[in-house]
């Protein structure tokens, strides 16, 4: 009977055992379901944040029979998102057409794991190529606004300028239309939030050429050389400081004659102001240099026009006005003069007292004389460069974008541009 009640037992326990362990399994896969549905619907909306502000989803590109490589600048919008404009650069120019009606561009939609998806758009689009600068671009106009989708964009070269590289790419391997024709792939979303928005898209017609270069490209150059500009000034300030320092050691504690500044940098002021803007009245323009108000004028309004005045020929161009100035700064000396007989207050000549028992006061204001002649050149080189270098490359810059403008092209044809 023990043994029946023994048996009994054991099953009820056994029974209870198993009973435990599959509650215990089934808390521990709903747990595994809970995160799993968790982690996918975190992945989900991840994707989905990235989608909505991600635009430039390919930095540099080649083609696929040239080997020709190049970059993606930035993808462009209008305010309200109805036009785009997708930036690229040639890192060749020598091996690539100038003429925008030798392109093509075939476009679809992908999703994030670039798996074909339908378009969810139907864009009408041209191609600019922006004279023989390297840069090309994409305008795309969607009139319902372009959705946040990421553009599978092709674009074809009609025009081999060199023939088929050994090293082209297999990374299209798989896509025969990669081997018969010169092309390359991007990617892209133009309804993304990071697209940067361009002023000469919002407005009502297609941007003209100049103001989308300007935009797009000029814009950012320009930036560049005036952020070397303002640190030129920079560099004139300290200077100053310096001049200012060791005069005043000369003359109040080492009793030294001090000689006027050298008259390339005589009453030269530069100075900060509160509003982070400079002031400044130069005296001299070095050889080859320029002198001209950059501050409140960019590129886009135009530098040369006013030169071409100041000298007295408005019908002068700019690479004549270049070659003078490049002639100025070759035949003509400029610099510091730094052969300077330096004098005390009683006349005694500085170079006597190099030797003997008054060689220590003698290293100490041969120091300073040093400090000074070296903050006289320093602030000439500054101010060098700021003439000649930075303000030329502005003027470069205009001349340039004034080429590259006159010699663009625009593909407006009805082919231009295939969805599928």
């Amino acid at each position: 009977m023990s043994s029946l009640v023994n048996f009994f037992s054991n099953m009820t326990s056994r029974h209870k055992r198993m009973e435990t362990f599959a509650v215990s399994f089934g808390i521990l896969l709903f747990g595994i379901l809970v995160v799993t549905v968790i982690s996918f619907a975190m992945f989900i909306q991840q994707q989905n944040n990235t989608l909505s502000s991600k635009a430039i989803y390919t930095t540099d590109f080649s083609t696929s029979k040239t080997n020709i490589s190049g970059t993606v600048v930035g993808v462009y919008a209008s305010e309200d998102r109805t036009k785009a404009f997708i930036l690229m650069k040639f890192d060749d120019v020598k091996s690539i057409s100038t003429n925008a009606n030798n392109y093509q561009v075939f476009m679809t939609g992908i999703n994030g794991q670039k798996r074909r998806e339908t378009l969810k758009s139907s864009p009408a689009g041209s191609v600019y190529v922006f004279g023989n600068s390297g840069y090309m671009g994409i305008y795309l106009v969607n009139n319902e606004g372009f959705p946040t989708q990421i553009l599978d964009i092709v674009v074809r070269a009609n025009a081999e300028l060199v023939k088929k590289s050994d090293n082209a790419s297999n990374e299209y391997a798989n896509d025969e239309s990669f081997s018969n024709y010169d092309q390359f792939r991007i990617y892209a979303n133009p309804g993304a939030t990071d697209a940067t928005v361009l002023k000469c898209l919002s407005n009502g017609d297609a941007p003209a050429v100049k103001d989308l270069y300007n935009e797009a490209v000029v814009t950012n150059q320009e930036a560049a050389i005036r952020k070397d500009l303002y640190a030129d000034l920079d560099d004139m300030i300290t200077a100053q400081a310096n001049i200012k320092e060791y005069t005043d050691r000369l003359s109040a504690q080492d009793s030294v004659q001090v000689p006027a500044q050298p008259d390339s940098i005589n009453g030269d002021s530069v100075a900060k102001l509160k509003d982070g803007t400079y002031a400044y009245d130069f005296k001299t323009v070095v050889p080859g240099g320029y002198n001209f108000d950059w501050q409140n004028r960019y590129v886009a309004d135009g530098y040369l026009k006013g030169i071409y005045e100041q000298l007295g020929d408005p019908t002068m161009t700019s690479d004549a006005l270049f070659a003078k100035m490049n002639k100025e700064a070759q035949l003509t000396k400029s610099g510091v003069d730094t052969s300077i007989q330096w004098r005390l207050t009683d006349g005694t000549l500085l170079e006597d007292l190099k030797n003997g028992s008054n060689s220590g006061r003698y290293q100490q204001i041969h120091a300073d004389t040093e400090g000074l002649v070296t903050a006289w050149q320093n602030y000439y080189s500054a101010k060098e460069t700021y003439q000649r270098t930075d303000l030329g490359r502005l003027l470069d810059l205009e001349a340039t974008t004034d080429l590259v403008v006159s010699s663009s092209s625009i593909n407006t044809n009805d082919n231009v541009l295939r969805l599928y």
